[in-house]
């Protein structure tokens, strides 16, 4: 029994070795700049800011390139979250 348990031990340590780290994001703080909440990123501030777009697809093949693009970026201040996204789509209907 012990002999089954260490062999399962190794088969889970190997299974999450193969996996891709996890994706981390970070918010930037938000200094001198404002955002204005009109649905608009045209604000100086988004103009700076760190972009994140290396998204893979979950579906219909799961790790594969996304089909259409996007761009999220995230600030935070003392009062709220800001996050901005681009998406891009061939087909907008």
């Amino acid at each position: 029994m012990s002999l089954f348990a260490v062999w399962l031990a190794a088969a889970v340590a190997l299974q999450a070795s193969d996996a891709p780290p996890a994706k981390q994001i970070r918010a930037t703080r938000l200094r001198s700049a404002s955002i204005t909440l009109d649905g608009r990123l045209d604000d100086p501030a988004w103009g700076g800011a760190v972009w994140i777009s290396d998204f893979v697809q979950k579906r219909p093949r799961e790790g594969a390139p996304p089909s259409d693009s996007m761009r999220i970026a995230i600030f935070y201040d003392d009062d709220a979250l800001y996050v901005g996204a681009r998406m891009f789509s061939r087909d907008p209907s």
